[in-house]
Order: C-alpha cells, then structure tokens, then sequence
C-alpha cells in the first residue's frame, strides 16, 4: 500500500503565507511613509504655494474660534500654529494708527462704468421694455428719486419686476415694499447693476436687502441709506444676560439688526452677559476699552459718519456710538486686510461700513453649513468695497453672526440648534424714523 507525505504541502502552504503576509506588511509601511511624507510636506513646506494657504488657513480658522482651537493644536506642532499665529497678530499690530480721516470726497453717483450688464437681460428685450414702458407712462419724479436713491438697482431688472407686481408701487414709488428676504423665501428677480439679487426694499425707510454668494459662502447685505437711523443697541440687562439681536432691535424701535461686541463670559455666568471691550450707545459707555493694541473701534459721530480708531485710546469727543473688535476691513476708501498677510481663516462674519455717500451697511455672512461654509475678511472687504464702502470694520462673527430684518432672521445662526442666535451683549440697530430711549 503506497502512502504519501503531505509534510511538502503544508510547508509550501506556510511558506505562502508568510510571503502574503510579509507583502501586507511592506504595503501597511509603503502607505505610513507615504503618509508621513504627505503630512510632513502639508506641514512644514512653503515650497508649494497652495498648501502653504491651505495650512494657513486651517491654523488661522481653528485658532480663530474659542472651541476648536484643539483641531489646530492636535494635529500640528505648536512652533509650526505660533508662526501662524504671530503673522496674523503682526497684521493687526500693523493697523495701529490705520484710522479714518474722512477727507472730502465726491458723493458716489451711478455711472455708465459702474453699471454690469447682467441683469439677465438681451438688449431687444430691454429696448421692448423700456419702449412699452414710455408708450405707458413717463418716468415720474417719485419714479427718478426712487432709482437716484437706490443707485445700486438694475433698473432694468426693477421696472419688470414692479410691472409684473405693481402692488410694490401701490402706494407710490416713494414708499415702493417687498419683502422676499426670509429663510423660506426665494428672493426676487431684481438685480443690483452688479449682478446681485435683491431680497428685499423698503423705499420709505430707505432700506435694499441684497443676497451676496461667492466660492463656498453666502449672505445678506442691508444698505440703509439714512445714518441717522444708526445706533449701537445694548442688552436691557447687560452685565446680567444678554440678549439676541431682535430684542435688542425691538428695545430701539429697530427695522434691522446685526451683531456688534464680542462676549467674554465666564464660567456660570448667563451668556452674553459679559461685554467684551468698550462700547457706546446713546452718549452711554460700557465695558472697558482693549488694551491689547491691534484691536479697532468703529464710531459714530454725531455728523452721521463712521470713524475707525485704536480701541486702546479714548472714544472721539463727538462719538455717540461704537463697538470694538477687529480687523478694520476699509478705512477711507483703502482696504487694509489682505489674505498675503495672514486674514484667511473662514469663518461666519458680520461687518459693518460706510459708503461715500453716508449709506450704513450691514454686511453677515453664514458659515459652518452644508451651504455656506463661510468666508475670510479680505473677501468681505471686497464684497463691501464693491458697494462703495468708504468705512468698514468686521464685529464679532462664529456663532454670534446673525442678521434681524423686519422681524424676522434672514441669516442661518451657525449652530443649528440657536436658530434665533445667541444671546449678545450688544447689537447694532438700524431703527424706524426715531431712535427711542430704550
């Protein structure tokens, strides 16, 4: 009877498998040192330009928050996160004495170069417009005013829109409403000479509600064109709680509202409660300035205008109202944020400026969502200044970001779970035609 040794096959067999065994090995230590190349190139090169931002900004985002600054922390050496660091303080020590000075200059009027042409209209179409329009009625004096003082229309686009829904003009153009600016509303077919949607106007208070978007980010622009109606509104019991940004516009007979201050709160103490640096409202001041010198302060002055100043000093003797926070955005017309200097992180923001011609304007973008991750405050610089700021400052964004119209939010809070907001120390109002004494 013949038998067989097997012993030959199992040998064979083990040696197999420790030859796969061996190759999942090499490959396990293949991709660890490809990993730790690749992290080691994303962290310490500056060879290659857009990693170089991209790390930038990622360190800048993360050290900009007061909750996260760990994502920074864990995951890249400290030397590395300082160097970050430092530049973005060296910018904003670079702002020291970058303070306005408001020289004479020209009230900005529409031109022809100012004009884009992309209010989705042909040419033929706009000429068949425009003849059926002076076949109907010529232009009224209202009509002239209205579109004087909202220069930033399309007028093309705006004549469709009110022929299409003449109850916008029902009580004359004076007071010519709409109001398409809520989270659930879909704007309307109006078009600012940039290309913008409008969201809303409110002709009688002097308000156009502007939908602004760009590469990862979305937000609302209000140009109020009475300054006048401006004031920096405090929380009824500030120092005790704060309180979010429509019952701070309520106390002040308010039409729009947007965060201000930051907040410094303490552990167990009610949020919003706490002041960070000085503010005024009224004629009244509150908090104390910075003096950490970098920090900025926006004023205004009993001539309606916006003024930037060093938090660090004393309020301007005919200021009225002010905030503090930083970076200045645009100072006399220049923007003095650049992302070479370290201004990328991407975060939620709320700005406010000026333009030439005096118009507030009360800039938020959303950001930590699905559909809107945020932005820098070069970008809002630009956005601004592509309105004609003159003046701007960016106030205290996160999850504080929110914009309050007409009784309602129209921005998305960055936490899903505050679809009001956050309590705020303080807010900025825009009021109806008198500011009271809340």
């Amino acid at each position: 009877m013949k038998t067989f040794d097997h012993s030959g096959g199992r040998d064979s067999s083990r040696r197999r498998k420790k030859k796969s065994g061996l190759k999942t090995l090499v490959v396990l230590l293949s991709l660890l040192l490809l990993l730790e190349m690749a992290y080691c190139v994303v962290i310490f090169t500056d060879l290659i330009p857009p990693i170089s931002k991209l790390r930038t900004m990622y360190i800048e985002t993360a050290m900009s928050t007061m909750r996260h600054q760990w994502l920074a922390k864990a995951l890249i050496p400290g030397d590395v996160v300082q160097d970050v660091v430092d530049k973005i303080n060296q910018a904003q020590l670079n702002q020291v004495g970058v303070n306005s000075g408001w020289d004479d200059v020209p009230e900005h009027n529409a031109t022809e170069e100012t004009k884009s042409p992309s209010s989705g209209f042909s040419k033929d179409a706009a000429a068949d417009l425009l003849s059926q329009i002076a076949q109907n009625m010529a232009p009224t004096k209202a009509e002239k005013e209205f579109f004087q003082l909202f220069y930033e229309l399309d007028e093309e686009s705006t004549i469709a829109y009110t022929l299409s829904h003449p109850e916008t003009i029902e009580n004359g153009w004076e007071n010519y409403w709409v109001n398409e600016a809520g989270l659930d509303d879909k704007g309307t077919s109006i078009r600012t000479t940039q290309g913008d949607q409008v969201l809303a106007i409110d002709a009688a208070n002097g308000l156009l509600v502007i939908r602004v978007t760009g590469l990862g980010y979305k937000g609302v622009l209000v140009i109020g064109k009475d300054p006048s109606r401006l004031t920096c509104g405090v929380a009824k019991y500030l120092g005790e709680t704060g309180q979010r940004a429509g019952a701070i516009a309520q106390r002040y007979n308010g039409l729009v509202a947007m965060t201000a201050s930051g907040f410094g709160d303490a552990e167990n103490v009610p949020e919003g409660s706490d002041l960070a640096g000085g503010c005024m409202s009224q004629g009244k001041s509150y908090g104390e300035h910075y003096t950490q010198k970098g920090y900025k302060r926006v004023e205004l002055h009993t001539d309606n205008r916006l003024y930037i100043r060093d938090a660090y000093t004393s309020y301007s003797r005919d200021c009225t109202d002010a905030a503090e926070w930083k970076p200045a955005l645009i100072v006399d017309g220049r923007i003095v944020v650049s992302a070479a200097d370290g201004f990328t992180s991407v975060n939620p923001r709320a700005c406010l400026g000026q333009t030439r011609d005096e118009a507030i304007m009360m800039l938020v973008i959303e950001g930590r969502n699905i559909d809107s991750l945020g932005t820098d405050a070069t970008e809002c610089a630009n956005i601004l200044a592509r309105y004609g700021a003159y003046q701007a400052m960016n106030m205290d964004g996160g999850t504080s970001a929110i914009l309050w119209y007409q009784g309602e939010y129209i921005t998305k809070c960055s936490n899903e779970d505050l679809p009001e907001g956050r309590h705020l120390p303080n807010a900025w109002v825009y009021s109806a035609d008198t500011i009271p004494d809340p």
